[in-house]
């Protein structure tokens, strides 16, 4: 299937024709398009290079597996969305048809500021997974408006920013929006719906942290970001302890899969597994870990094994995380797939159970 881009301006939503070879999909007519600062009018080389980074955009999405049907943009302007809300001179609208009947509905919001992904406060390139040359809105208030032109207010967090780029996943039924945005430099985001004509999070009992999107059409990705992935202990005391009390350092990001049926996400199930567990299933590197401190092996009911180090002394730690898939074609070995700093828990919406947790360091 292919991916399309669709762009809403001032007069009306545009749906366009395809690049060839990323899905990607742009208007050669539109003007307003470009990621960064207007260019003068008449100005052909801007036009061409704004081009090149929607390309980019979409190029990005596909690197980070993520699976959309369409990607829809903010746009700047008035509307007969902004029209129905006490709309500011800058403010920004997103269209879609979220239950496929051909009738459109909009997220309007009045921003304060806005900046590209890399200008954000706090912001790091190892922590942040995003095309970084595409806006971000700074949000003063944001609304629903239905089908029928009913007005939602959208509860916000102050200072929270809202992505140019959008991700929409199709179904037979509705169709789903992946809304994500950054809190300072740390991502937070809900896919949303519409039942009778009402808009919903179908991710709402995930906490509001972490970028969520569809990694399939039947399985749902939450990148649940968390601070801690560096550790400076204070004297007889745990990770745990010592974090309850604000230390800790370093912003990360573990990817938590989750099933979907089209109703609500559902987490795949997980268990720790030994080392001689680990190695009855297929060979394994442990010689990489020779090093840690500790180790802990988490199997989660996809297949995917997430392995959790820590290496340092008495008074700093540093975790990563690797995430590991069996390769049944290579006689039973486990290949890596992702690293990440920080460390994954078997369950996300819980604590950490590693035993390293709670070890007192002197």
């Amino acid at each position: 299937m292919a991916n399309k881009l669709i762009i809403s301006s001032i007069i009306a939503l545009t749906t366009v024709a395809s690049i060839q070879g990323c899905g990607a999909t742009y208007n050669d007519n539109y003007v307003d398009f470009s990621l960064e600062p207007e260019s003068s009018e008449g100005d052909t080389e801007d036009n061409d290079a704004s081009e090149a980074d929607i390309e980019n955009v979409l190029k990005q999405f596909d690197s980070m597996f993520i699976y959309y049907n369409d990607i829809v943009s903010f746009s700047a302007g008035k509307n007969e969305y902004t029209e129905l809300i006490e709309a500011e001179e800058d403010s920004i609208s997103l269209i879609f048809d979220l239950d496929n009947d051909g009738v459109n509905e909009a997220i309007v919001c009045n921003i304060d500021a806005e900046c590209s992904i890399s200008e954000l406060p706090e912001y790091s390139e190892d922590y942040v997974k995003a095309p970084v040359n595409q806006k971000v809105y700074k949000i003063k208030q944001a609304y629903f408006i239905t089908e029928n032109n009913d007005v939602e207010f959208i509860d916000i967090i102050e200072g929270e920013y809202i992505m140019q780029y959008q991700c929409l996943v199709s179904r037979a039924d509705c169709s789903y929006l992946c809304l994500n945005g950054y809190y300072d430099a740390a991502p937070y985001g809900s896919i949303i719906t519409t039942e009778n004509d009402e808009p919903v999070s179908i991710t709402e009992d995930m906490f509001h942290e972490g970028h969520k999107y569809f990694y399939t059409e039947d399985t749902i990705v939450w990148h649940k970001s968390q601070i801690g992935c560096d550790m400076t202990y204070v004297v007889r005391e745990s990770y745990n302890d010592t974090l309850a009390k604000g230390g800790g350092t370093g912003l990360f990001s573990i990817p938590y899969y989750y099933k979907f049926d089209g109703t609500r996400p559902e987490a795949y199930g997980a268990r720790k597994l030994t080392e001689e567990e680990v190695l009855e299933m297929g060979s394994f590197d442990t010689e990489s870990y020779a090093d840690a401190d500790s180790v802990e092996y988490i199997l989660f009911d996809n297949g995917l094994l997430y392995v959790n180090s820590v290496i340092g002394n008495l008074q700093v730690a540093y975790f990563k995380c690797k995430v590991y898939e069996l390769n049944q074609s290579s006689r039973n070995r486990w290949d890596v797939v992702d690293i990440r700093m920080g460390f994954a828990v078997e369950n996300p919406l819980e604590p950490s159970t590693w035993e390293y947790m709670t070890r007192i360091h002197l």
